[in-house]
């Protein structure tokens, strides 16, 4: 296994075969001009995948973290915008905000002022059926906070992503932060989901200055290959707005509706949620869950999910 990342290979995911056509236009398009290096990256994008994720459960009492999202080409991703279409401008999709309802169902936020139950359901219809329209594949991983708070403080490091290299720390990891537990897992359960072994995945997450920085140090370790056997399959990964990326409203949508199923139970979701949780199970499986029993395995180094 990698030294300081208990997580390696994951499943068997697959997304839909790329288009041929528009490899073959990229190479019309960039080749005559000479940029071999310009034609390697429109090729790396068309042949490989975007991921966007979001999380849930990380303000300091959630007794669950979670991130979740979905998994595309270039191609796909392109649609899903163009269903979302104008919904994806201000407000935007923001679930905390979108799911706060008096006892009629209208929205009772500011940020959705004046919205009655059929407005809010249409919206909601609408993301759910881009989603549903898209060849994306949907993963995300949640872990038990308590559980993980329960180890050594060195285990904690570990399973975070510790890296020490002749007695120095070359990555800390965060025994506070059990974020980057599914951090990992998203990360390279994504790379089990490309089809060619010449392609990478390309990450955005959700914009936030709280875990950002240590997830960009862990990610650029990740990439070496002495610490991680997917190592030239992983590309760019960014932090940026809903806004800037609309697909991470879809990913909102749904890491919010699980981390609400997973703290409250099936009865203390709303049917909306629960049709959230749905679409996302027919996109790809239910949620990867760490308790102990999981955690205990990364320790031992001896994980297949």
């Amino acid at each position: 296994n990698p030294p300081g990342h208990p997580i390696t290979h994951m499943g068997g995911l697959h997304d839909e075969p790329v288009r041929d056509n528009f490899a073959e236009w990229a190479i019309w398009f960039v080749e005559p001009r000479g940029d071999k290096a310009k034609l390697i990256a429109v090729l790396q994008v068309i042949h490989g995948l975007q991921a966007y994720f979001d999380e849930s459960g990380i303000h300091d009492d959630a007794p669950i973290c979670v991130l979740a999202g979905f998994v595309g080409t270039a191609g796909e991703w392109e649609r899903f915008n163009a269903l979302w279409g104008e919904n994806a401008g201000s407000p935007g999709f923001h679930a905390v905000e979108f799911f706060k309802r008096d006892s009629s169902g209208a929205c009772v936020s500011s940020t959705y002022p004046a919205w009655n139950p059929q407005k809010a359901r249409v919206f909601l219809d609408d993301m759910l059926t881009a989603i549903e329209n898209t060849q994306i594949t949907a993963l995300g991983a949640a872990i038990d906070v308590a559980a993980f708070n329960g180890y050594t403080e060195e285990e904690r490091r570990i399973l975070t992503g510790a890296i020490q290299v002749a007695g120095k720390w070359r990555l800390t990891g965060v025994p506070s932060k059990p974020y980057y537990i599914p951090f990992q897992f998203v990360i390279l359960k994504s790379v089990s989901c490309l089809e060619r072994n010449d392609s990478k995945v390309h990450f955005v997450f959700d914009l936030q200055t709280k875990f950002a920085p240590y997830a960009v140090q862990m990610y650029a370790q990740m990439r070496k290959p002495e610490h991680c056997d997917v190592a030239e399959q992983l590309g760019q990964i960014s932090f940026v707005s809903r806004f800037e990326a609309p697909p991470l409203q879809a990913a909102d949508l749904i890491t919010h509706c699980w981390y609400r199923l997973l703290v409250n139970g099936p009865r203390g979701i709303t049917k909306e949620m629960k049709k959230a949780t749905d679409v996302f199970t027919k996109k790809g499986k239910a949620l990867s869950f760490f308790d102990k029993e999981a955690m205990d395995r990364l320790l031992l180094g001896n994980i297949h999910v």
